[in-house]
């Protein structure tokens, strides 16, 4: 089933979160797709309990393509909410606009979730999700993953998004097995009202997740001169000696201010390896501010650090 908005027909405003439920019949072969061509929907919630404009609620195998979701003009705002079980729906080519100038964590892009009022709640959120093509605006989370334990989500991919001018983090990663977070370009090219930039922020309860390929930069470019911290990749995560979390492939670079700059942090997390990285801690105009191409915290088992470069003027 297709649902095919006509290109020009809108913009639509929503009163109420569009929600989703478990549709029985859908499949890998009987999928249902929101086409969006393009046309924008806006909503702005002032309701603690309908945050998401869109929220799949259990919906399998939906797919949301070429939607303008804007939810930036709102008391709360998240673009898109899944949650209990939310499993085999695709997230692409989407455009998501939230807030770039509040500071609470009542904004997100795309969000797994098992609360409607937080986008970083463990639960049955859903595995086998992909999010690709996106380009994701605003908010203090640009994308969170987030699964349960003991029983850890599966294969949920994101790739090929542009995550920009976040407040905090750009992608929260929790609970996962097997996740792959590949190719995605995250940045705060105009932000003026920033905090901490955690690029990619690897969390508690994550094995085997490959985060590879993606493009780190410009954390501070509408803010120079702030003291912020910046983590390009942050790893807290133990890995296990069949299922390590690897690092592979991502460049780090870019970044001005005048706060501490980590390009890859790991706190404990053991069995991280990290190969053929990039890390350019280059702002030359930066004028305080201590910098670390690798900062490991404590001693833990696992630990590789191979073929990656490192390059420091800052």
């Amino acid at each position: 089933v297709v649902f095919d908005i006509a290109p020009g027909s809108g913009p639509y405003i929503l009163s109420n979160t569009l929600e989703i439920p478990i549709i029985n019949g859908a499949s890998s072969t009987n999928t249902v797709t929101i086409k969006g061509n393009g046309e924008t929907i806006s909503y702005n919630s002032t309701n603690t309990n309908e945050r998401a404009a869109i929220l799949l609620n259990g919906a399998d195998y939906i797919i949301l393509d070429s939607l303008n979701i804007d939810v930036s003009a709102g008391t709360y705002g998240f673009g898109i909410h899944l949650m209990n079980n939310a499993e085999h729906n695709i997230i692409r080519n989407c455009t998501i606009l939230n807030n770039t100038s509040a500071t609470s964590t009542n904004y997100a892009g795309i969000v797994m979730s098992n609360s409607l009022t937080t986008a970083t709640t463990a639960g049955d959120n859903g595995s086998n999700n992909l999010i690709e093509n996106n380009r994701i605006v605003g908010g203090y989370y640009g994308i969170t993953i987030v699964g349960s334990t003991p029983a850890l989500a599966e294969n949920n991919i994101v790739r090929n998004n542009s995550v920009e001018d976040f407040y905090f983090y750009g992608i929260y990663v929790t609970y996962q097995n097997n996740s792959s977070i590949h190719s995605n370009e995250i940045h705060r090219p105009l932000r003026s009202t920033v905090s901490t930039f955690y690029g990619i922020y690897l969390t508690t309860g994550n094995e085997g997740s490959v985060i590879d390929g993606n493009r780190i930069h410009n954390g501070f470019t509408g803010a120079t001169t702030s003291t912020s911290a910046f983590y390009g990749i942050y790893v807290s995560s133990d890995g296990t000696a069949v299922s390590p979390n690897k690092l592979i492939n991502n460049l780090i670079y870019n970044n001005e201010g005048n706060g501490t700059h980590y390009g890859i942090y790991n706190t404990s997390g053991e069995y991280m390896q990290a190969y053929h990285n990039t890390i350019a801690l280059d702002y030359t105009a930066a004028t305080a501010g201590t910098t670390y191409g690798f900062y490991q915290v404590t001693t833990a088992p696992g630990i590789e650090f191979k073929n990656n470069i490192v390059y420091i003027t800052r």
